[in-house]
């Protein structure tokens, strides 16, 4: 909704402004997606943004209950019932496994605490792990299961706690896929301070290896 369109549902309401910002998706915006919600802009890995309302919870319709949260490509399961969420047109009741679930927990409490800087490190990640295929390249608008597949894949570098952590992995990473260090065009794109930093100690690594192995020769 513009600002406009919040003053004016909050008029017809008798609500705050506020009040009707913090009932929409509106409230994330900067947060946990990029832009201004229109989906067919968003692009792979940097900006995932929110969904039209397809997906639910099976047990939750049942008592006419839809989360907000569920509008967004971060949230793949419900925690109340350890399901996947489903579309509305083929509801299923598959368990998801404890990580899926734990992944939600995190980014729901981010949501509920606005934390910008989990989103970028996150987008940051699928972006890593997506540029060197080292998982799927997602735009975050597939079902929830392949979304969750994408989420698990960047996990690690994710949820690494220590710079010295996130370096290995993005090394470990390199390493599987045959490559030396990112490329400039990805390393450009990260946005977060925690992969920047990772990126930087990577190339650093790689350009001390190659100094020793110029001064062998």
């Amino acid at each position: 909704m513009s600002p406009a369109q919040q003053r004016a549902a909050a008029s017809l309401l008798g609500l705050q402004a506020s009040d009707i910002h913090e009932l929409t998706l509106n409230k994330w915006a900067g947060v946990a997606y990029s832009n201004q919600p229109i989906p067919a802009r968003n692009r792979p890995g940097s900006a995932w943004t929110w969904l039209p309302p397809r997906f639910e919870c099976p047990h939750c319709a049942e008592s006419g209950i839809a989360h907000l949260e569920w509008r967004l490509s971060w949230i793949t399961t419900c925690l109340a019932h350890k399901v996947f969420l489903h579309p509305r047109s083929t509801p299923s009741h598959e368990e998801a496994p404890p990580e899926d679930l734990a992944i939600t927990k995190l980014h729901s409490v981010a949501l509920a605490n606005c934390d910008t800087s989990h989103f970028k490190r996150w987008r940051d990640s699928i972006r890593i792990s997506g540029g060197l295929r080292h998982g799927p390249r997602s735009r975050g608008i597939e079902p929830p299961k392949q979304r969750a597949e994408t989420l698990r894949t960047a996990a690690p570098l994710a949820m690494a706690s220590t710079p010295e952590e996130r370096c290995e992995i993005l090394a470990t990473w390199c390493t599987a896929m045959g490559i030396r260090e990112l490329w400039n065009a990805l390393r450009s794109s990260l946005q977060s301070r925690e992969m920047i930093d990772a990126a930087d100690a990577l190339a650093a690594r790689q350009w001390i290896k190659r100094r020793l192995a110029a001064a062998n020769c």
